[in-house]
């Protein structure tokens, strides 16, 4: 959504910034100086990597205020350093649903090693399409 209120509004010669955050600013100079503000709410359900166990599976923590079984078995993207790196959330059903401590992110490592040679701590995750 907010790639798209970029788009727009350089389209319409604004200049447009975005913060380590994903907040979008867009500045249009007018002929008087006053200001005028449009605010919108722009939420992406998230996590962040926390590390990796001994089988290569990514441990994850949320990101929001969102619940945990929207990203269960759902293919997601991971901003890395060198790049984006696709996974699928993988995990067990508990009787309460799935908890963040319960789900992993699968990016096909076979060690820990492996897996924290590709990402950090840190590194944002966030689903890669509309929930199949």
């Amino acid at each position: 959504m907010q790639a798209i209120v970029r788009r727009e509004a350089a389209a319409f010669g604004a200049e447009v910034e975005r913060d380590v955050f994903g907040t979008t600013v867009a500045k249009i100079k007018g002929s008087t100086d006053r200001l005028i503000t449009f605010v919108a709410h722009a939420d992406q359900v998230g996590l962040f990597v926390r590390g990796a166990d001994d089988n290569g599976l990514l441990t994850i923590a949320r990101a929001s205020g969102w619940k945990p079984e929207g990203a269960w078995r759902q293919r997601v993207r991971i901003g890395t350093a060198d790049g984006e790196l696709r996974g699928v959330v993988t995990g067990e059903w508990g009787t309460r649903g799935p908890t963040c401590e319960s789900m992993r992110v699968d990016i096909g490592a076979a060690t820990g090693e492996e897996a924290l040679s590709l990402v950090r701590p840190g590194d944002p995750i966030v689903l890669a399409g509309a929930p199949e």
